[in-house]
C-alpha cells in the first residue's frame, strides 16, 4: 500500500482523512472476504458469532463509503488514495464473495423456515395434547 506522504500534502488534512479512510475500505472488504470464506466453508454457517461479525463489517464497510462518497463529493477532481493494484484485489474478493454471500443467505432463510415450521408444529402438538415442546424435540404420548 501507498504511504499518505507519497499522494497526499502535509498540509492537505481532507486528503489524508480520505486517505485513512479508503485504507480502512480496503481492510474492511479484506476481513469481510476472509470471514465469508469462513463462513462459508462452515457447515451451514451454523457460527452465530462469525455472522454477528460479518454483519458488524458489512455495517462498518457502509459507514466507511458513505463518508467517502461524501468527502468524494465535495472534492470530486481528486484522485483515489489507493493503488490500481489495490482497486483490483478489492473488486476480486468482491466478485468471489458475491456467489458465497447469495449462498449464506439461501442457507439462513432455510435455517429460518426450518425453525418457523418446527414452532408451528410445537403449537399444534402442544394445543392438541397439552404436552410440553422442549428444543425441537416433541414427546406425543398419544397412543
Amino acid at each position: 500500500m501507498r504511504k499518505p506522504e507519497q499522494d497526499i500534502e502535509p498540509n492537505d488534512r481532507a486528503g489524508v482523512e480520505r486517505h485513512g479512510l479508503f485504507q480502512r475500505l480496503y481492510a474492511c472488504t479484506q476481513k469481510i472476504f476472509d470471514q465469508v470464506q469462513h463462513i462459508h466453508a462452515s457447515e451451514e454457517g451454523r457460527d452465530a458469532d462469525a455472522m454477528e461479525q460479518l454483519h458488524a463489517l458489512v455495517t462498518e464497510r457502509g459507514h466507511v463509503i458513505e463518508e467517502l462518497q461524501r468527502q468524494i463529493g465535495q472534492h470530486s477532481t481528486e484522485s483515489p488514495a489507493l493503488s490500481a493494484d489495490e482497486i483490483r484485489q478489492m473488486k476480486r474478493w468482491e466478485e468471489q464473495m458475491e456467489p458465497q454471500l447469495q449462498d449464506i443467505r439461501q442457507r439462513l432463510a432455510a435455517r429460518i423456515n426450518r425453525l418457523e415450521r418446527g414452532k408451528k408444529l410445537a403449537r399444534h402438538y402442544q394445543s392438541s395434547y397439552g404436552l410440553p415442546y422442549t428444543d425441537g424435540a416433541y414427546f406425543d404420548r398419544k397412543k
